[in-house]
This record gives C-alpha cells, structure tokens and sequence, in this order.
C-alpha cells in the first residue's frame, strides 16, 4: 500500500505531482491492461489514462505527453518524463524479496563457529557458511545458499537461493546475485605436455563484486589464477554470463544475456552490451564504448563509441557489410564472369 502523500513526499526530479486528494492510496501497481480496482497505474498512452480515468483509479503516473483532466476527487495524478524512471522510484516500495527469507539462522543451516554472522542477517533453510566467513548487517541468504571459507558478504546484499561464494571471494554492500550464479568457480587454467596430457594450473586468487552490482541466474565468474577477477560497482550482469579468471568490468555497466569474457580481458566503465557478445583473452575494451548483439571483439577497442559485426567494426562499417553480405554470391558469380572474359588466370 502507498499513499499519494508518500509520493508527493518523495520530492522525486522524476514524478511531479499535478491534482488530486493526497490523501488517496494504492494498494498495489499494475499495468493498465490489467488494472485492478484500487490499484495504481504507470500510464503511457492516452486511451489507457482516459479509461483508467472512467475506472476511478486512485493514483495515476502518466507520461507528460499527455493530457490530462480537470482536478477530479477519484483521482491523484502524477506526471513523469520518463515513466521507467518512476516506475524506479516507486516499485521499490513493493518489492518484498528481503521478507522472502524469516528473520535469524535457519535451525538447518550449518554456520562455523569461526563465522561472523551479523545479528541483523537472515540465514535461510540449508545455508552453509563456512569457517571464517563474514555476512555484513541485513544480508540475506535464501536457501540452500553456500559462502564458502573466508569469504566475504556485504550489508544489504541478497544471494537467491543455491548461490555459491566461493573461498576468499568478496562481495560488497548491496549487492543482488540470483539462484544458480557461482562465484569463485575456478579459471580454465591448463598446460599441455610432450605428451599432449593436461595439466591443471591451480586458481588460487580470488573474485571481488563491488557495491551495487546486480548479478543474473546461472552465471558463471571465474576466480583468478593468482590475484582478483573484478566487477565494479553499479555494474548489471543479464542471465547466463560468463566472465574468465583474471578478467576486470569496470562500473556502471550494463551487460547483457550470453555475453562471454575470456581470461584476462578489460572492459572499462560504463560500457553496454547487446545479448551474445564474445570477447576473446587479453583484450582490452575502453570505457563508453557499446557493442552491438552477437558482437565479436578479437582485439583493442581503444576509443568509445558504437560496434558491431564479427570481426568487429565501428556501427557505420557494420552496417554496410551486413547490407552487403546478401550480395556476395551474386558479386562472385560477375566476378568470375568477367576473369573469364578478360582470360584472366586464378
């Protein structure tokens, strides 16, 4: 439940507040399609203001392209210039996770004796935390979630369940990983004999997630062979990721589903991915820089801008060749016409 007073008290630069009694309250937010009475409404086109409008809907976020009523008493308004970013601002309110877990230890959890457990944190059903751990003050761990020896977990972090935090890992304040994400699985690390036998080389370091950094399901971040793998803070990883040992993301980024790193590449900060992109080992990708879905870089992207395409090209040149790739076959064929008529040799 929110009242239209909370919001107007938000002072958001994101929702401004228009007409209506403030005195209002919705009890939950749903989208237009599907509104329900008593509801609230983010409202991006005016056939759906206009009926939740006849509907009497109690509190209204609409876009500011569009027009809105006289002051009625059924109804509080609130106009945004960018209805995501209030949709930001106020879903928070009912977002529930950190209740998903009961308050103290799980009686089946399994916690060392060395472990320092926060007395604010939520330890859920069949946690394991082991020998010199540390959780920071309101964390939660959701079921069956495993932080392994010597690692370390924020305040205010949420691991869903069957995460695993690997040894000597560090993950900061506020920080989100979803179920079935391993942190600190070792790094794909192997040198070949005479013989063509494999052997391992140890990873012995370990993974650091800064503040902030929101981590998908079912991803995979490789611990280092001897010092850190990196994520920095305000970074978003997408579902199914994968980020080789030694590898470094810098802040702010936003990282899509299937994106792949290879071991001891760089992204620098604020850098956006489209899904599928591939980067291969020891390269280094500069700050600001986007890459375009499917994407493959194969070496230095040293200044910010737009790519796409395999091998990767900027935006510009990638357009051009994947409008040219339905002609090759037809660009061969004249080709090997005029060869022919020139008599010239292969």
């Amino acid at each position: 439940m929110i009242s239209a007073q909370r919001i107007h008290d938000l002072k958001s630069p994101y929702i401004r507040y228009v007409s209506g009694p403030l005195t209002l309250s919705a009890k939950k937010p749903l989208p237009p399609e599907v509104w329900e009475s008593g509801s609230l409404a983010f409202v991006s086109t005016q056939s759906d203001l206009d009926r939740l409008i006849s509907l009497q809907a109690p509190i209204l976020i609409a876009s500011s392209k569009l027009k809105l009523p006289p002051e009625t008493k059924k109804t509080c308004f609130f106009q945004t210039e960018s209805v995501s970013a209030a949709m930001a601002t106020l879903l928070p309110f009912f977002d529930l996770k950190m209740s998903r877990v009961a308050a103290g230890i799980h009686p089946t959890a399994v916690i060392a004796s060395t472990a320092q457990v926060a007395s604010t944190a939520k330890i859920g059903p069949y946690c394991v935390v082991g020998e010199g751990a540390s959780i920071g003050e309101h964390a939660v761990l959701s079921a069956h979630v495993v932080v392994e020896n010597q690692a370390l977990v924020g305040s205010k972090t949420f691991l869903h369940p069957h995460v695993v935090i690997g040894a000597f890992c560090e993950i900061g304040h506020q920080v989100e990983i979803h179920s079935h994400t391993t942190i600190g699985s070792d790094g794909y690390g192997y040198v070949s004999d005479p013989q063509d036998q494999h052997h391992k080389i140890p990873q012995i370091g370990k993974v650091v997630i800064e503040d902030r950094v929101e981590i998908g399901a079912s991803c995979a971040i490789d611990r280092a062979t001897l010092h850190e793998t990196r994520i920095g803070s305000g970074t978003k990883l997408d579902n199914l990721v994968h980020v080789a040992h030694n590898c470094k993301i810098g802040k702010n980024c936003l990282i899509t589903a299937g994106f792949f790193i290879a071991g001891s590449s760089t992204i620098g900060d604020n850098c956006v991915t489209g899904g599928n992109v591939a980067i291969a080992d020891h390269v280094h990708v500069t700050s600001k820089v986007q890459l375009g879905g499917r994407s493959t870089v194969t070496k230095d992207i040293t200044e910010p801008g737009v790519y796409t395409g395999y091998p990767v090209e900027s935006l510009k040149d990638g357009l051009r060749t994947i409008a040219s790739l339905p002609h090759l076959t037809t660009l061969r064929k004249q080709v090997a016409e005029i060869r022919k008529k020139l008599n010239l040799e292969d």
